[in-house]
């Protein structure tokens, strides 16, 4: 099977040594995404924003491999435990209301930033 790697461009990936998505046949995973910028700053005040940042970066990597969130069965949120994460599922579900994906929601001490409210990663399945 073709295995294809997709960067995000952040200089963690080449430092530390992963992707932002690995498509393996009609599979892809992609690596919990966090709302940052270039320079790893936070993006987002709250969660609802945050996730809404998420989503369309990992909307477009999806579009670059040749695949939609039609095509998502999992999704995994990382969140951590604040006030600020309130609207995370309103926006999850812009995206994912007719798709139903398998959901985990793993609660998470804040790491790296305190202003680091959730990550998502996804796998999507063209099969």
């Amino acid at each position: 099977m073709t295995r294809t790697n997709y960067s995000s461009g952040l200089p963690l990936e080449d430092q530390i040594g992963y992707s932002r998505a690995v498509k393996v046949g009609s599979r892809i995973y992609t690596s919990p995404t966090a709302p940052v910028d270039e320079n790893l700053i936070p993006q987002g005040t709250n969660g609802a924003e945050q996730t809404e940042i998420i989503l369309q970066r990992l909307q477009a990597t999806f579009e670059e491999a040749g695949f939609t969130f039609d095509d998502v069965v999992a999704v995994t949120i990382y969140v951590t435990d604040d006030p600020r994460t309130e609207g995370i599922y309103g926006v999850f579900s812009k995206y994912f209301i007719n798709v139903r994906p398998t959901i985990a929601v793993v609660n998470v001490r804040p790491w790296a930033h305190p202003d680091l409210l959730v990550e998502i990663s996804l796998v999507g399945d063209r099969g």
